[in-house]
């Protein structure tokens, strides 16, 4: 009796498969993460690490709060390029800590969302003190 036996294997020998698209990230912020001393007519900004979705990126992915209780910052959120901008509609408190939030909302061009949420703090200046 004599036994046969062969094995296939699929796919090209040394060829990886694609690799799936990458999800954009928050390359930058401003002001930066835990700033001191920010003036209280900054605006906001996040640059991204590819092109978004400008209709993701509006005031539900894009948000400012500050103090214990979050209380949100009215403001509009214009993006260009790759870079998204919150403008408060006021001046921001002096002596406060504001917590800017970008969530997985944001979509990039191709449909991706953000790889996670992007969170930062920053506190406007005191007063008294004078910014030059």
């Amino acid at each position: 009796m004599l036994l046969s036996l062969s094995v296939a294997c699929g796919g090209s020998r040394g060829v990886a498969p694609p690799a799936p698209p990458a999800s954009p990230t928050v390359t930058a912020v401003t002001p930066a993460y835990g700033a001191t001393r920010v003036p209280g007519s900054e605006s906001v900004s996040a640059t991204f690490s590819e092109a978004m979705d400008p209709s993701s990126i509006t005031p539900a992915t894009f948000t400012l709060t500050y103090g214990a209780l979050a209380v949100p910052v009215p403001g509009t959120v214009t993006y260009s390029g790759s870079k998204a901008v919150f403008r408060p509609t006021t001046r921001l408190h002096r002596d406060r800590t504001y917590s800017a939030t970008i969530t997985t909302g944001a979509r990039s061009a191709s449909g991706d969302p953000l790889l996670a949420k992007r969170s930062w703090r920053f506190d406007t200046v005191k007063p008294g003190v004078v910014c030059l």
